[in-house]
C-alpha cells in the first residue's frame, strides 16, 4: 500500500458508527435530563420541570425563500429531523413515522397550530428549498422542509448532537450519500431541546411521550 492510498470505508459501516453514536447521544442527554431533575425533585403536579436543553440562533432557509432562525421554533412544539432527499431509506421511513405521529395527533382533536414537523436538509446543494417542500409534502403539506448554508446547518446540528458526512461521489454518476444521525428531536415552545427519539420508531409511542413531557411542561 502506498502512502497515498486513500482507504475506502464502507456506507454501511459508516452508518452503523452514526447509529451508535446517535444512541449514544440520545442516552446522554437522557442521563443529562435527569440529573437535572434529580437536583430538584420531580415536577408536582403542573409545576414546570428544569430547564431543558436551549438552543442559540441560527439562520437558514423555508421553501419561499425567507429566512428560518430560532424564531421559528419557538410558539410550538417542534419535531426536528435531518436527512435528505436522495437517502433511499432512512429518511423516508422516518417521515413516514412522522406522518403517523402527525395523523393520530390530530385525531385525538390535538390544537396543530401549536404542532410543527421539520425537515433540515444536511444536502443543500441538491435539495433546494422549493424541491424540499414538494418532497416533504408528499407526507403531509403541512410538514416543513428547511435548507441553507452548510455552516448555518452546522449550526444547528452541532448544538443538538446531529452528526453527518458526505461520501465520495460516483465517478460515473456523480451521486453520492450523505451519512447522518437518524434520531427526532423534541423541542418545547421555547425553542429548547427537551429529549432525543432513537429508533426504533413507534408512532404511538412517540405521541405518549409529546404528551406525558407536555403535561409536565405546562401547555402554551
Amino acid at each position: 500500500m502506498t502512502a497515498n492510498h486513500k482507504m475506502s470505508i464502507p456506507p454501511k459501516v459508516i452508518l452503523i458508527v452514526l447509529v451508535i453514536l446517535g444512541l449514544q447521544l440520545g442516552f446522554g442527554l437522557q442521563q443529562y435530563f435527569s440529573h437535572e431533575r434529580k437536583k430538584t425533585g420531580p415536577p408536582a403536579g403542573n409545576a414546570v420541570p428544569p430547564p431543558a436543553k436551549p438552543l442559540s440562533d441560527f439562520r437558514l432557509i423555508d421553501p419561499r425563500g425567507r429566512p428560518f432562525t430560532l424564531a421559528n421554533l419557538k410558539n410550538r412544539w417542534s419535531f426536528v429531523f435531518f436527512g435528505y432527499m436522495n437517502c433511499p431509506d432512512v429518511c423516508p421511513t422516518t417521515l413516514g413515522i412522522m406522518q403517523q405521529v402527525w395523523h393520530q395527533l390530530r385525531t385525538s382533536k390535538a390544537d396543530m397550530k401549536q404542532l410543527q414537523m421539520i425537515f433540515i436538509s444536511v444536502d443543500p446543494e441538491r435539495d433546494q428549498p422549493q424541491q424540499l417542500q414538494d418532497y416533504v409534502a408528499y407526507f403531509d403539506p403541512a410538514f416543513i422542509g428547511v435548507s441553507g448554508d452548510p455552516d448555518e446547518i452546522d449550526k444547528l446540528a452541532n448544538q443538538t448532537g446531529i452528526l453527518y458526512g458526505y461520501e465520495d461521489a460516483d465517478e460515473e454518476t456523480g451521486n453520492y450519500i450523505v451519512n447522518h444521525s437518524v434520531q427526532i428531536l423534541l423541542l418545547d415552545p421555547q425553542a429548547r431541546l427537551q429529549t432525543v427519539l432513537s429508533p426504533p420508531f413507534d408512532s404511538a409511542t412517540i405521541v405518549r411521550k409529546l404528551q406525558s413531557i407536555r403535561d409536565n411542561a405546562g401547555k402554551i
